[in-house]
């Protein structure tokens, strides 16, 4: 009876091993052991994605690349080639934090072999003079160091590279751009490429495509803010039940429509003036002298949160200003 038997017997224990045979089968089961705590860490990192507000592509993304990877374990098969992405959004959707979420889900389902000090990293990736050579050198030779930056005690950094071509919107349909993608498309073996891009013009994001899917394999995501609606919710999840406060339908109504104001001013920056808000609120509430846990519209209105107070109108015209309060920040794109 060998050894390499007992470990591919039916019951992970052959009835004719010997005790020298025991030793082989133990990382059977630790193997078993290793790939449930996987399979319960990427659940846990798949529902981060899911509780997610807005961002409905991304999500779809994330939902065909489980049932991708479900199949891949049913049938034990290794890892597919994934292509490189195209997010797009406007600032202040929270693409820093899906990025970092979409890391933390790859690496948990086993879809990426990352390796280095991080599993993503960000960069940008300036616009060069088409008639100046030696920048464009200079900027791919940044973006190289930046990898080689993070590889920590590996032989190479593998991980999600994601880049920011901002400035490159206006000037896809030059060379300098086609030597740029040829030269990450050459690092398909170790990196994985998100390129992202804040607009909404949906003509520019087609001239970044066209280039890319003549030189890449590649699939475009686009970031939608989350509605009013799912704001309230993440201000109510986020912070009102975190300190035991109760919303009235009332004050909810009230926080919808000062949201939907506030979201078409000119200095609105998505989730950053979202959180500032929800912040600045946090703040007069706790200055007032309010002793009760119901949180009514009427004390809102009173505080200056109406949508047509001046705290709007600051939010909302020209030379709008931003305020921050240390310690008692709340996240709610989180």
């Amino acid at each position: 009876m060998s050894k390499l038997k007992s470990i591919y017997s039916k019951n992970g224990v052959d009835t004719e091993s010997t005790e020298n045979d025991v030793e082989m089968v133990q990382p059977y089961h630790q193997y078993y052991a290793r790939r449930e705590h996987n399979l319960l860490t990427e659940e846990k990192c798949y529902n981060n994605v899911m509780e997610l507000h807005g961002v409905n592509q991304f999500k779809e993304l994330i939902i065909s690349l489980r049932k991708l990877n479900e199949k891949r374990i049913r049938l034990s098969l290794p890892a597919p080639m994934l292509p490189y992405y195209l997010f797009v959004a406007n600032i202040g959707c929270g693409i820093s934090h899906c990025l970092d979420a979409f890391a933390k889900y790859l690496c948990s389902a086993g879809l990426f072999d990352f390796k280095g000090k991080v599993n993503f990293f960000e960069h940008k990736f300036g616009y060069v003079n088409p008639y100046a050579p030696q920048d464009l050198r200079n900027e791919l030779d940044k973006l190289d160091k930046a990898i080689t930056n993070n590889k920590g005690f590996n032989r190479k950094f593998k991980g999600l590279v994601a880049i920011n071509i901002n400035e490159w919107i206006q000037y896809t349909n030059e060379k300098n751009f086609y030597h740029f993608l040829d030269h990450i498309a050459n690092k398909s073996d170790c990196i994985l490429v998100v390129l992202f891009v804040t607009t909404d013009n949906k003509v520019d994001v087609m001239n970044i495509e066209a280039p890319m899917k003549a030189r890449l394999r590649s699939e475009t995501i686009w970031f939608d803010f989350p509605k009013a609606e799912e704001l309230v919710g993440g201000i109510v999840s986020k912070f009102f039940n975190q300190h035991r406060l109760n919303l009235t339908d009332c004050s909810k109504s009230l926080l919808k429509e000062t949201i939907e104001e506030i979201v078409t001013g000119d200095h609105f920056k998505g989730y950053k003036t979202i959180n500032q808000f929800n912040n600045d609120i946090f703040k007069k509430l706790f200055d007032s002298d309010f002793d009760e846990t119901e949180i009514s519209a009427d004390m809102l209105y009173s505080l200056g949160f109406g949508k047509k107070s001046s705290y709007v109108k600051m939010k909302t015209s020209a030379g709008a200003r931003k305020v921050g309060f240390g310690t008692h920040n709340v996240d709610i794109s989180k």
